[in-house]
Parts: C-alpha cells; structure tokens; sequence
C-alpha cells in the first residue's frame, strides 16, 4: 500500500511510521503524500482516538548531539 511508511491500527491507536531505515529515514517523493493520505485514513476511521506517528530505525542506540 505505501512505499516509506508503514500503517496499521492496534486497538483504538493508529500507528503511522517512517520506514526508510537504508536512508535514515530521508524525506523522498512518496512519504509527504504517503503521510497526509495515513492521516487522513486515521482521522476519518471512527475507531482510530490516537495517532501515533514515530520511524523504524536500523541503529541499535541513537543520540542527539547539541
């Protein structure tokens, strides 16, 4: 269904996830489209109360650096 993403409904919460680890999960053509149409789907789903919008990482441990 989507190329950079990942959707799926678990109980009452949507799951909308950045699925392009190879690529750290980089903006490209399809995600901004891909991101509006899950959120939409999960807005319009009656059973959907939360969104829950996070990305699949290949790193085992992650750090910000200031």
């Amino acid at each position: 269904m989507y190329r950079s993403i990942l959707y799926k409904v678990v109980g009452r919460v949507a799951h909308i996830q950045l699925n392009r680890p190879e690529r750290l999960n980089a903006i490209d053509e399809h995600m901004p489209l891909e991101l509006e149409q899950a959120v939409e789907l999960a807005n319009f789903d009656d059973n959907v109360r939360v969104r829950l919008t996070d990305y699949y990482s290949k790193l085992e441990a992650e750090a910000n650096i200031c």
